[in-house]
C-alpha cells in the first residue's frame, strides 16, 4: 500500500475514523501493522538514509525496534532523508529566508523551528 496524501474532505475522514472505533483490537492492530509496514517500505524506497539505517526490508519490526532520529541526524542528512529530490536543504533554507517563505515550495509546506536549543530544524510536509 503506497503512502499517499489523500485529498479527502474532513467530513469523509470523520466518518472513516468513527467506523474504526467499532473495530476489534485485532483489526486495529492489523491496520496499524499494515500502515507501519507501508511507511517503512516507502522510507527505504525513497530515502538512502533510511535504507542504510533500516535495511532493505524492515517490515515486521516493532516501533521499539526502530532507531530514533535526532534533530542533528535530520539536519546532517536532510538531502538523503527527504523524498522529493527538488527539496535540498540549501534550497529549502533559501526559500524560507525569502519573501515567499510562508508559501508552499513545490507543493510542500516547509517550516523551521526557532533554533532555541542550537541549530534550527527544517521540516517538510505534504
Amino acid at each position: 500500500m503506497p503512502i499517499t496524501t489523500p485529498s479527502v474532505q474532513p467530513r469523509e475522514l470523520v466518518g472513516e475514523l468513527m467506523a474504526r472505533t467499532r473495530w476489534s483490537a485485532e483489526r486495529l492492530e492489523a491496520h496499524q501493522r499494515e500502515r507501519l509496514d507501508a511507511l517503512l517500505r516507502h522510507a527505504v524506497t525513497v530515502s538512502p538514509f533510511h535504507r542504510r539505517r533500516l535495511g532493505a526490508d524492515p517490515t515486521g519490526a516493532s516501533l521499539a525496534e526502530l532507531p530514533t532520529m535526532s534533530k542533528t541526524d535530520l539536519m546532517r542528512h536532510f538531502d538523503e532523508i527527504v523524498s522529493d529530490p527538488r527539496l535540498r536543504r540549501a534550497t529549502v533554507r533559501a526559500h524560507l529566508d525569502s519573501p515567499a517563505g510562508d508559501q508552499p515550495l513545490h507543493d510542500h509546506l516547509v517550516f523551521t523551528t526557532s533554533g532555541s536549543t542550537g541549530e534550527p530544524a527544517i521540516f517538510v510536509a505534504t
